[in-house]
Formats: C-alpha cells, sequence, structure tokens
C-alpha cells in the first residue's frame, strides 16, 4: 500500500487561499447579479427601441405614401393641382395639430 501524499500547507499560505476563493466567488457573484439585473433589461430595452423606430419609419413612410395617393386622386378628380395640395396639406396638418395636442395632454397628465 503507497501512502497518500500529505499536503501540508502553513496558516499563511491557508488564509492567503481563503482569501483568494472568498474573493474569487465575490467577483463571479456580482459579475451575476449585474448581468441579471442590469445587462440582460438594458439589452431588451435596446430591443424595443428598434422595434419601436422601425415601426416608426415604416407608419411614417406609410403617411406618405397615402398623402401622395390622396394627391394624386384628387387631381384626377378635381382637375386643378393646386386645390389637391391645399387639401392634402390640410389633411395633413390637421392630423399633425391633433396628435401634438395629445401627445401634449398626455405629458401634462403624466
Amino acid at each position: 500500500m503507497v501512502a497518500p501524499e500529505e499536503n501540508k500547507k502553513s496558516v499563511s499560505e491557508l488564509i492567503a487561499e481563503l482569501f483568494e476563493l472568498t474573493s474569487d466567488y465575490i467577483r463571479q457573484e456580482i459579475k451575476s447579479t449585474v448581468e441579471h439585473s442590469v445587462a440582460r433589461p438594458l439589452r431588451n430595452a435596446g430591443r424595443w427601441m428598434a422595434l419601436a423606430l422601425g415601426a416608426s419609419t415604416l407608419l411614417a413612410l406609410a403617411a406618405i405614401f397615402l398623402a401622395v395617393g390622396a394627391f394624386q386622386l384628387l387631381a384626377e378628380i378635381v382637375g386643378a393641382a393646386w386645390i389637391a395640395y391645399l387639401i392634402v396639406g390640410g389633411v395633413l396638418l390637421a392630423a399633425g395639430v391633433g396628435t401634438a395636442m395629445m401627445i401634449g395632454k398626455e405629458t401634462d397628465e403624466g
């Protein structure tokens, strides 16, 4: 039978090893906590912001296409382009003012 090798360490080495293991554990827990509490929610918020930016861009583009289509239709119906410009411009202006007033009410209440 072979006797197992004995690891004899001094008290100062054991204390140093304990301090190193404890500090490594604390670093690991802090990293995990930051990942779960800060980094992941920020990543999710970034995804939602990108989605909202894309959706608002597509909505604005759709509004432009609808306005051009309405202008083309009105120009054919009315026969004069300047009247069609006035009608489409007035509708877009009214929609913009209405939206601004709704946003203003929400910020005053909140």
